[in-house]
């Protein structure tokens, strides 16, 4: 059965939306649209910035987001609560134990969620930390998506405690494949950037964590070409920090044997005259499912 029959069937017009078809001469492909933001918790003016993460969110039309740096406030994720209410979407979340600050993390979808796992990250003991990744099981039209969604540690001499964090999460994500589960994808704020050893082990440039396990940057298949900085002094709450440029934020793709990325874009979160959504800039993908499902392109007839 192909994605297209399947979508049509598990309702993928639910709520009006109608199902997003991109074509080209030959073929039809459906695409999953995947966004992850670092939100920045509740620094700086967090009200003031809410409604420009809102806008944000609502522009880039996402099936799936994940995001870093939110909080809980007893049984209850304020801030996911309020974007799963804005798009309608279902929500999992977590925060690493004895976190200080806003360490959490969200995974909110349009599809249903099959289940939820976290997994804790090693982390170095000085300055104290406490890192997890979050897995939630999104129950695309094509099959179970396993989405993770992490933050790794910030100093910038640790680079060994990334690369150990890299090692675990890709060992979690992808323990006990099977049936209709399609590959993984990777999302968050790695603190690192492409050329880092800790990427360079995910998208095979080095040593991988897991043999026969490889993911590709959606920015780098997928991006206009640009550096794709998610780090820019462009941004005024990055620039006070005098850190330069970076690429830090990254959506990686499970490697099936097909391409899966579309297409990729940063996204700056800003509303004209008024704040900045976050620190960090946005990455959106979008995903082929049928790639992602391993079928062949289907005649657009």
């Amino acid at each position: 059965m192909w994605c297209r029959k399947a979508a049509h069937e598990a309702g993928y017009r639910e709520r009006g939306r109608a199902a997003r078809v991109l074509a080209d001469t030959d073929f039809m492909t459906r695409a999953l649209r995947l966004l992850t933001w670092n939100v920045w918790g509740r620094l700086g003016d967090w009200e003031a910035r809410q409604p420009a993460i809102d806008a944000a969110l609502i522009a880039a039309r996402p099936d799936v987001i994940a995001i870093q740096e939110t909080w809980r406030d007893g049984d209850q994720w304020p801030q996911l609560d309020r974007v799963a209410r804005l798009l309608g979407f279902h929500v999992a979340a977590a925060e690493p134990e004895g976190a200080a600050g806003d360490l959490g993390l969200g995974i909110v979808s349009r599809w249903p969620l099959a289940g939820r796992h976290v997994h804790s990250l090693p982390v170095a003991g000085s300055p104290p930390d406490s890192r997890i990744a979050l897995v939630a099981e999104v129950m695309t039209p094509c099959g179970v998506l396993p989405v993770c969604t992490t933050h790794l540690s910030w100093p910038l001499d640790q680079s060994h405690v990334r690369q150990a964090q890299v090692r675990a999460i890709v060992t979690a994500i992808t323990t006990g494949e099977a049936g209709n589960r399609l590959p993984a994808v990777l999302c968050g704020d790695f603190n690192a950037e492409p050329g880092s050893d800790e990427i360079r082990m995910l998208n095979g440039q080095a040593a991988v964590p897991v043999p026969g396990v490889v993911f590709q940057d959606a920015w780098q298949v997928g991006g206009d070409g640009s550096p794709g900085h998610t780090w820019s002094r462009r941004n005024p709450e990055a620039a006070r920090e005098r850190f330069g440029d970076a690429r830090l934020d990254y959506i990686l793709v499970q490697w099936s044997g097909r391409g899966a990325v579309l297409g990729a874009e940063v996204i700056d979160g800003h509303l004209p005259g008024g704040p900045w959504g976050s620190d960090h800039l946005a990455v959106l993908a979008e995903l082929d499912l049928d790639a992602l499902a391993g079928k062949a392109p289907e005649p657009g007839g």
